[in-house]
């Protein structure tokens, strides 16, 4: 299955733009001291970039498959995104109770650790013949690791997820809604956390919302201030999703 040139260079600038947006986030939560989950912009960055060099190797002068050193390029970021998988799936298994169920973290990094894994799956898939350009999947001499099956698979996936993600984005909260969790000021201000604990509905799923991906149970002060965009941050998955299904269903 082949795809129209025009549609590959725009999601490769679609890809950089969100890297560089994930990139941005990452100096915020470092100059302004605002909660983020920096592994998971962390590795959108480079997902990024590593997406884009593969789907427009020819308009973009970017590390991957198609560039020259492709070999090295493609182990290299194999390896990255080899152990982003394995960086995930111990976020997960640290998120288990003792009655054997997830929290709602280690659901929340699920999906990071199946679009890594795709990531090396593609990234096998180019190593040798196959490179996205805007014509499609070229392919040139040599052996290639390719599971049509799976591929199918991971593309399902990618779409379910984006429809729930898409779903879930009108319950976020707005970030001018914020209310820092009660368990982060409990220790030192009991009088007000009773009365967060009735306050307005927008507040409750605020804290609710931001309480699972940013540590609410730390005392700091970092922990107190507004995190960065939960629906942005939302709005990346999406189109991380979006892109992956494109680029396993090219490669059927």
């Amino acid at each position: 299955m082949a795809g129209p040139a025009w549609l590959a260079d725009s999601f490769a600038a679609l890809m950089l733009l969100t890297a560089l947006y994930c990139a941005a986030r990452l100096v915020l939560t470092r100059t302004q001291r605002r909660p983020t989950e920096r592994d998971v912009d962390g590795v959108h960055v480079l997902m990024g970039v590593a997406m884009a060099g593969m789907l427009a190797p020819r308009a973009l002068p970017l590390p991957g498959p198609a560039q020259p050193g492709g070999a090295i390029w493609t182990s290299t970021w194999g390896l990255v995104f080899g152990v982003a998988t394995v960086w995930f799936a111990g976020r997960i298994a640290l998120s288990y109770r003792p009655a054997g169920r997830l929290r709602p973290v280690g659901s929340h990094h699920l999906p990071h650790l199946i679009m890594s894994g795709t990531m090396v799956y593609m990234l096998a898939t180019a190593a040798r013949p196959a490179q996205l350009s805007g014509a499609g999947v070229a392919a040139a001499s040599g052996p290639t690791v390719h599971f049509p099956l799976l591929a199918l698979i991971l593309a399902q996936f990618m779409v379910g997820y984006v429809m729930w993600t898409a779903d879930r984005l009108p319950t976020l909260a707005r970030v001018s809604a914020w209310r820092p969790a009660a368990a982060a000021i409990a220790p030192a201000t009991p009088g007000p956390a009773a009365a967060l604990a009735s306050s307005s509905t927008a507040g409750r799923r605020a804290s609710a919302v931001l309480a699972a991906p940013w540590s609410a149970g730390s005392s700091s002060p970092t922990a107190l201030r507004p995190p960065l965009s939960p629906r942005l941050a939302s709005c990346c998955n999406i189109v991380m999703g979006l892109v992956m299904a494109y680029m396993l269903i090219v490669s059927l």
